[in-house]
């Protein structure tokens, strides 16, 4: 019996070899992993123009000849995942995305492991505008790459990256935060503040019988909104580290 290679396996090494191209056209470098691959196809590495990152993200193909989607439309579509591919994704120490391309009309979509959603956590859902492996899509896979334990992270735009504002101040508390008695309601203690002819500060809150402000009420306006003999000076550490969840 003569050997054979079926269709399903001429299109598969079609799909791995037109990904890593789109990686190239891209600007990433891509290499392919050997015939013992058991769920992942492929290492993408990240460029920042013609330096390499050594930041990668694996990469698993699936290519079909012309079969529409689940649920295709001209929008988006749904990509059911196998549970031994997600069980063995999931053990994975390198972002992993799955890249669908499909021959007929020559169309690469792209999606990470951590937008599975739905039964059990594994369907995917597709943007036809928004998930395409193209150029823009470059600096959302660099992003995957970055650690993002710890307070915060920043992801490097690649290839000059876009213009934004920036809205984002340093902020630093005072040492010190008064408390004092006060017979008014926020809305009250408005209305009088309101009716100052000048020095009038709304930097305060009212807690029930309490109010609060990083100001000393009694050398400005808020000196009218509270009991004058029943004001406290706390650290404002001692509050903000405190064990009981009600300090």
């Amino acid at each position: 019996m003569n050997k054979r290679i079926t269709a399903s396996q001429r299109v598969g090494e079609i799909g791995e070899k037109a990904v890593g191209l789109q990686f190239l056209r891209i600007g990433f470098q891509f290499d392919g992993r050997s015939r013992l691959e058991a769920g992942i196809d492929g290492v993408a590495e990240v460029m920042d123009g013609d330096s390499p990152t050594a930041k990668m993200i694996a990469v698993q193909v699936k290519a079909t000849e012309s079969a529409s989607y689940s649920g295709e439309t001209d929008a988006g579509f749904s990509y059911r995942v196998r549970a031994s591919d997600f069980d063995y994704w999931r053990g994975s120490n390198l972002p992993v995305i799955l890249v669908l391309y499909r021959l007929s009309d020559d169309t690469f979509f792209w999606k990470s492991l951590e937008n599975l959603v739905g039964e059990a956590e594994r369907t995917l859902q597709f943007d036809k505008a928004l998930d395409v492996l193209d150029g823009p899509a470059k600096d959302h896979l660099a992003a995957l790459t970055v650690a993002k334990q710890g307070h915060g992270y920043y992801v490097p735009p690649l290839g000059g990256g876009e213009d934004a504002i920036i809205n984002m101040l340093p902020l630093r508390l005072p040492n010190e935060i008064f408390v004092a008695q006060t017979q008014l309601t926020t809305q009250k203690a408005l209305a009088r503040m309101n009716k100052a002819q000048e020095g009038r500060r709304y930097d305060w809150m009212i807690d029930e019988t309490s109010l609060w402000t990083f100001c000393d009420p009694l050398t400005t306006t808020v000196r009218d909104l509270v009991e004058r003999d029943q004001v406290e000076k706390i650290e404002t550490d001692f509050l903000a580290r405190h064990d009981a969840v009600d300090q």
